[in-house]
């Protein structure tokens, strides 16, 4: 028996005609489903604000080159400290709404109108989530940092060029185990400052796309070498992450590695112009639009840099 296709009516209007479930009587009971939207990625970013339609941010570094030998007599050998990348967001503005029918109130019977009303916020929720997951499906093709690189790249140049570049990505993708892991947690372990001097982060979150997490909880979980047949036992390091599985994130192939977490200094940040905003609608030249509710919310979302994100976009 083939499947029955149901007609949704996307036209913004609860009217008499266009939800069945409410208005006909014929009904013993109506449910109500709930709306799941996870939240998960506002915790990788910063949150900033602006009131203007275009933000910029910038960076200043205040390490300089370390004491070079000298005498009384020499001149002091004078450095000055680096200016770092910068990038511009431009704030995106999105609007939606619905309006309610006096027919509809009138027949309303099974009192589920209110209900209906919950689906505006949680729609925006779920736009930031689509935001955030975003940047991570685009990061190794699409979303470039301040300094032109895509997010994940093998040529981030430090910010004094004359000491070469750095990497947040492997040169070829691979699965989840303990051996790749191990090489992202070296990976952040051998960072760098602008000067080319250590600058190690410690792995401190694991963001995989949901269809991972049996590849993630066998190196998570496990006190001896997954792949190991001599029950070698497993480091305490394959353990000091935290799980972040991800269910916006669009390809089941990619794995993040989450470096240091500074709440202040997260790399990657949502621009807020407006946050989510709420207004009543009422159409004056019609009398049968009875009440209607709309939303307004204006923000960009971006990488400033990916100094403590490690990618690796899988098989």
């Amino acid at each position: 028996m083939a499947a029955t296709k149901l007609w949704q009516p996307y036209r913004g209007i609860i009217d008499f005609k266009a939800f069945e479930s409410i208005y006909d009587k014929t009904f013993d009971e109506i449910k109500v489903q709930k709306d799941m939207a996870p939240r998960e990625g506002a915790q990788f970013f910063s949150e900033r604000s602006t009131n203007l339609e275009t933000y910029k941010e910038g960076e200043m570094w205040s390490q300089m080159e370390v004491p070079q030998e000298n005498e009384d007599t020499d001149r002091i050998p004078l450095f000055s400290a680096l200016e770092g990348y910068n990038k511009s967001f431009t704030n995106i503005q999105y609007r939606s709404g619905f309006v309610i029918t006096r027919r509809a109130i009138s027949a309303q019977k099974t009192r589920k109108i209110a209900a209906l009303l919950k689906g505006l916020p949680s729609s925006t929720m779920k736009l930031e989530e689509l935001s955030y997951a975003s940047i991570f499906n685009g990061g190794f093709a699409t979303e470039t940092t301040g300094d032109g690189s895509y997010l994940f790249a093998t040529d981030h140049y430090l910010e004094d060029p004359q000491h070469g570049t750095w990497t947040n990505t492997p040169a070829s993708g691979a699965a989840f185990s303990s051996v790749t892991y191990f090489a992202a947690w070296l990976n952040l372990q051998q960072r760098v400052d602008p000067l080319g001097f250590p600058a190690p982060q410690k792995a401190s979150a694991v963001y995989y796309n949901v269809a991972k997490q049996e590849d993630v909880s066998k190196v998570h979980g496990s006190d001896l070498y997954p792949q190991n047949s001599l029950n070698a036992k497993l480091d305490p390091l394959f353990s000091s992450f935290r799980m972040v599985p991800g269910h916006w994130l669009t390809s089941t192939d990619p794995w993040f590695v989450q470096g240091s977490d500074d709440e202040a200094d997260k790399g990657l940040v949502i621009v807020w112009e407006l946050k989510p905003q709420y207004d009543n609608l009422k159409d004056t030249m019609n009398p049968g639009i009875v009440m209607g509710k709309c939303v307004t919310m204006a923000f960009s979302v971006g990488a400033i840099h990916g100094r403590n994100w490690y990618g690796n976009p899988g098989t």
